[in-house]
């Protein structure tokens, strides 16, 4: 495929694989830079997690695009979404309909209700997870203005509900309005419309050894020939499981593991950190 495209092109192979290397990474940064605007986060001031089996080969690429002066690859990128599922807490959500307003009369409604909800919560961590260990209840409920089109889902304590205290529950809604949209109606009459209650069990988690220190100037296993930017580059190519903690290199380079390629490139100098991650800083 990629012969036949580059011959219409009237493009060589490596201008061709670079070309559609660029397409990809304009796809990302689109959509990285919908987010990033959405939400008003300056991406200069973070770091770019790269993970998957393809993450880590572009991600100096989209960093690039991104101004981001800072990457980082995990210890196995290419299985981290499955280890994560390995050790992340058990966690369900329950919710329950309402539509009723926060008022006095309806107490008793709001208080049965998240009994049902932590009654279904608990027979469903211990019975259908068979955990025994120790769970956290999140509180919330989904609640509005009267005439507004949406709902706020609104952190609510076990206190307030187990004491009815409709005051509390509707301050704790005008601090969620006023911290999402800067302003908030103190004497507005509020309708809940769903009741929520998260559990959450937290499993042992395994303990993490840190990387022996080395010498800080790794030996590369070879060099190889690379097409990046546009010409031919020798880069290093090194091993992640030769790699110690502090040991530097500059890119090009390629890291080579089992699970995928981190591809570095020029402008970029790389730091392994105690806990085997690389950690990509760009050198301006």
């Amino acid at each position: 495929v990629l012969t036949t495209v580059s011959e219409t092109l009237s493009m060589s192979l490596e201008e061709t694989a670079e070309s559609v290397i660029r397409v990809a990474v304009s796809g990302m940064y689109l959509e990285v830079s919908k987010l990033v605007s959405r939400y008003g986060i300056d991406p200069r001031e973070m770091s770019l997690i790269a993970f998957g089996g393809a993450g880590p080969m572009l991600a100096c690429n989209i960093a690039r695009e991104l101004n981001m002066r800072r990457v980082v690859v995990p210890l196995a990128p290419g299985v981290l979404s499955a280890f994560g599922g390995l050790i992340a807490d058990i966690k369900n959500d329950f919710i329950q309909t309402a539509y009723f307003d926060l008022a006095p009369g309806n107490a008793n409604t709001i208080r049965n209700g998240f009994a049902a909800l932590r009654s279904a919560a608990t027979t469903w961590l211990r019975d259908e997870q068979e955990f025994a260990g120790d769970a956290t209840l999140l509180y919330s409920a989904d609640m509005r203005y009267h005439g507004q089109s949406f709902e706020i889902d609104t952190p609510l304590s076990v206190g307030d509900i187990e004491n009815s205290d409709m005051d509390a529950m509707a301050a704790a809604f005008h601090r969620e309005h006023e911290r999402l949209y800067e302003h908030a109606d103190q004497i507005a009459s509020i309708q809940v419309i769903n009741l929520r209650l998260v559990v959450v069990g937290a499993p042992p988690k395994p303990a993490f050894q840190p990387l022996e220190m080395g010498s800080g100037e790794p030996a590369p296993l070879r060099e190889t020939e690379v097409y990046i930017d546009g010409s031919w580059r020798f880069a290093a190519v090194y091993r992640r499981e030769n790699l110690a903690a502090g040991d530097r290199f500059s890119g090009p380079a390629v890291v080579a593991q089992d699970d995928c390629t981190t591809c570095i490139l020029e402008g970029f100098t790389t730091v392994v950190d105690k806990h085997g991650n690389l950690i990509l800083e760009t050198e301006d």
